[in-house]
């Protein structure tokens, strides 16, 4: 392990340079999305009564992967052209071996869709081995970058489903996005963050199922219809929402972190927040850079089958359940502002 200026890289490091922040506009449109599928706490259900008819069951838990089998993030960002997607779309399936593509029927359901003055709120499920999940899908009236933010692919990892909340309850009460989109998913494991769990319910770890079979277990259904979806979306940037398990000896080997795999593409984005963290009034934490997601992780899969980049985010369980969500909730809106989405 070779730690560099505060980071560290248990694999090769891919150099990046430069450093860039900035941080506008998006964190609005999350929370009326999740009161508008019927998704996260009453609150947001209480907020827009009259659009809360849908039943979508979204679970929010976080995740967060331990040293031995780092959560990592791969990057490669907003400078794709749509020949490079046309290109992915064919590419990945027959990367995959096992076509990811479900029977129309089962791929996107119940949709619901609201309006604002500009921006708009969709709901709609894929499916997951414990019944279908909610993807909240926010749209502002002006284009812009595309980010897929998933949680709780393990269970019991609850910072991120708490950071999802508190970003739908902010978006919720007026703020909206100053431009492109965000998915926003609370739990990945359904079952696991319903039973504090961190694995499926056959015990399965969804995290090393990637890309995912759709007639294959629980939690390669799950794995099958999340990556299906980010592929079809195609964003430019997913954040994965983790939190550091201890190990034996007490110790919390991530720590507050990132995970990458590569730095292409979004040197900028991850060298300012490595750089930034400590000073960042919303972040407050010194974050460290680690590599080499595994082996059938979301981050490894999406990043080398896909070409798009992977953040996985990490808190540590040493600290406070409401510590650890205002991380990431402020790593969160630091991407939004580097990209320019959120409003204020």
């Amino acid at each position: 392990m070779k730690r560099q200026h505060g980071i560290v890289f248990p694999g090769p490091l891919i150099e990046g340079a430069g450093m860039s922040r900035h941080i506008p506009a998006a964190l609005s449109a999350i929370g009326i999305a999740l009161a508008a599928a019927g998704c996260g706490s009453s609150a947001f259900s209480a907020a827009i009564p009259s659009r809360t008819a849908q039943e979508t069951g979204l679970n929010g838990s976080e995740c967060r992967e331990d040293k031995n089998g780092n959560d990592a993030l791969k990057p490669e960002l907003l400078s794709k052209t749509d020949e490079r997607n046309s290109d992915v779309s064919e590419k990945t399936e027959n990367m995959t071996g096992n076509d990811t593509e479900e029977p129309e029927e089962k791929r996107i359901t119940d949709r619901n869709i609201i309006n604002s003055s500009e921006q708009s709120i969709e709901s709609y499920t894929i499916p997951s081995g414990s019944g279908p999940n909610t993807v909240i899908h926010i749209r502002s009236g002006k284009k812009g970058p595309v980010l897929y933010i998933e949680a709780g692919i393990h269970g019991d990892e609850t910072a991120g489903q708490g950071a999802v909340r508190k970003l739908a309850e902010t978006l919720s009460q007026g703020e909206e996005l100053s431009a492109g989109e965000i998915y926003l998913i609370e739990a990945v494991n359904r079952y696991g963050a319903e039973h504090g769990k961190r694995t499926t319910r056959e015990n399965e770890d969804i995290n090393r199922a990637f890309p995912g079979e759709n007639n294959g277990s629980g939690a390669e259904v799950t794995a099958a219809a999340l990556f299906r979806d980010i592929r079809e979306k195609k964003p430019d940037l997913v954040l994965d929402l983790h939190e550091a398990r201890k190990h034996a000896d007490g110790i919390d080997q991530l720590g507050e972190s990132v995970i990458a795999g590569s730095l292409d593409g979004i040197e900028d984005l991850i060298l300012g927040l490595i750089a930034d963290s400590e000073q960042n009034p919303e972040i407050g934490v010194k974050l460290d850079l680690f590599g080499s997601p595994p082996e059938g992780s979301i981050n490894r899969t999406v990043t080398e089958q896909l070409h798009i980049p992977v953040i996985t985010i990490e808190t540590s369980r040493e600290k406070p359940e409401a510590e650890r969500i205002r991380v990431q909730l402020g790593i969160i809106q630091y991407v939004l502002d580097f990209y320019h989405m959120r409003g204020r």
